[in-house]
C-alpha cells in the first residue's frame, strides 16, 4: 500500500519554509489571490556572532494560514504517548495531511552528513512495501538544492527520536510536528487595500513586524523565530546587503530571495492588469528589466565566487545593488501613484 500527497513546482522557494508550503498550496482555488495580496514586503534579519538573513515578510506563516489547517504538537508528545512513528506518519498522510517535523539531519541518507544537525522536513506520502516515506528538503546536489526523493521508514524514526532537551528547544516548543492540510472551509480574495499598505511599508523601509505586532507578537530572540532585535525592512534591505557582502552561501541565498521576490513581481504586475487594476503596458519593461537586474546580480556574484576562489569584486557589486534599488524604488513609487 502507498500514497503519495500532490506536490506542485514552487514559484518561491528559497527556504524550505517557502518551498514545502508553496508546493502544496496551489491545490487551493484561492492560491494566487493569497499570493499576490502578500509577499510585497522584505525584511532582513542580523544575528551575533556574523549570521543574517533576507526574507518575506511573512508574519505567523508556521503558525496559522487562512488556506490551510495547521495543528502543531510537540514531539515530547510522541515519547510521553509513546507512539510508533511510522504509524502515526502513516495515518496521517491517509486522513490527507503533509507533515513538517524537526529532524536530525544525520540519520537520513539523502542529506549526506554524518554531523548532527537539527533540521525540519516534509513528508507527503509513503511506500508500505518498500518501507519509504516520499520527503523534500534541500538536499545536497552537489550544493543543496530542493527535491524530492525516500527516505526509510528506519532513517526517519531514528531522526525523529533524536534526544534533545525539549524543555529548553524552542522549535519543539513552538512547531515540533506539525500536520497541515488544505482548509476547504475557506477561500481568499485579492486585497488591494492590505496591498497598497505592504507597498507603502515598502517604500518607506517600515518596521511591519512592530506595525502588526498586536497581531504576530513578539517573538524571543530566536534566530530560527524572526527575533532580531534591530531587522530592515523594505528598500533598506538594499544598504544592509552592501554592507553584508561576503563570498559564501550565506549572500548567494539571500541574492536568489531578493532575485525571487522580483520574479514574483513582475508576475504580480501581470496579475494587477488581469484584474483590470493597472495599465500593464505601462509596467511590463519596467519590472521585466528589474527582475533581470537581480538575477544578473546573483549569478554575477556566484561566477565571481567560482573563478575568482571566494573573492568579489565588491565595487562592481556595489554599483549593481544601488543601480537595482534605484530602478527599483522609481517603479514602485509608479506603480504605487497608478493604484492610487
Amino acid at each position: 500500500m502507498k500514497k503519495e500527497l500532490i506536490m506542485h513546482s514552487p514559484v518561491i522557494q528559497g527556504y524550505p519554509i517557502h518551498a514545502n508550503m508553496h508546493s502544496i498550496l496551489p491545490n487551493h482555488p484561492s492560491y494566487h489571490e493569497w499570493l499576490f495580496t502578500n509577499h510585497m514586503q522584505l525584511r532582513f534579519d542580523s544575528y551575533q556572532p556574523d549570521t543574517f538573513h533576507l526574507e518575506f515578510y511573512q508574519p505567523l506563516m508556521r503558525e496559522y494560514h487562512p488556506l490551510l489547517n495547521i495543528h502543531s504538537m510537540q514531539k515530547e508528545m510522541i515519547q510521553l504517548l509513546k507512539l510508533n512513528v511510522t504509524d502515526f506518519f502513516i495515518e496521517s498522510i491517509n486522513n490527507g495531511n503533509y507533515i513538517y517535523v524537526l529532524i536530525d539531519k544525520q540519520h537520513i541518507k539523502a542529506y549526506r552528513t554524518e554531523e548532527s544537525a537539527p533540521h525540519d522536513l516534509f513528508i507527503y506520502g509513503y511506500d508500505r512495501d518498500n518501507q519509504e516515506f516520499n520527503i523534500a528538503d534541500f538536499f545536497p546536489d552537489p550544493l543543496p538544492k530542493y527535491k524530492k526523493t525516500k527516505g526509510s521508514f528506519y532513517e526517519i524514526e531514528q531522526a525523529v527520536n533524536e534526544h534533545i532537551n525539549y524543555k529548553e528547544d524552542c522549535w519543539d516548543n513552538v512547531f515540533g510536528i506539525q500536520l497541515i492540510s488544505m482548509n476547504s472551509f475557506k477561500s481568499y480574495r485579492f486585497n488591494l487595500e492590505f496591498f497598497k499598505i505592504s507597498l507603502k511599508h515598502y517604500l518607506n523601509s517600515t518596521n511591519s513586524a512592530a506595525y502588526f505586532e498586536v497581531i504576530e507578537g513578539i517573538p524571543a530572540e530566536e534566530q530560527c523565530l524572526h527575533g532580531s532585535l534591530d531587522p530592515v525592512f523594505g528598500i533598506h534591505i538594499y544598504n544592509k546587503l552592501i554592507e553584508s557582502v561576503r563570498a559564501d552561501h550565506q549572500y548567494i541565498r539571500a541574492l536568489h530571495m531578493l532575485s525571487e521576490h522580483k520574479t514574483l513581481m513582475t508576475k504580480r504586475i501581470h496579475y494587477l492588469h488581469k484584474l483590470g487594476l493597472i495599465d500593464g503596458s505601462l509596467f511590463y519593461n519596467l519590472f521585466e528589466d528589474i527582475e533581470l537586474k537581480a538575477r544578473s546580480l546573483r549569478n554575477n556574484t556566484l561566477k565571481q565566487m567560482i573563478i575568482n576562489e571566494h573573492s568579489l569584486n565588491i565595487p562592481k557589486l556595489t554599483s549593481m545593488i544601488e543601480e537595482l534599488s534605484n530602478k527599483e524604488y522609481i517603479a514602485l513609487d509608479k506603480l504605487a501613484s497608478a493604484i492610487g
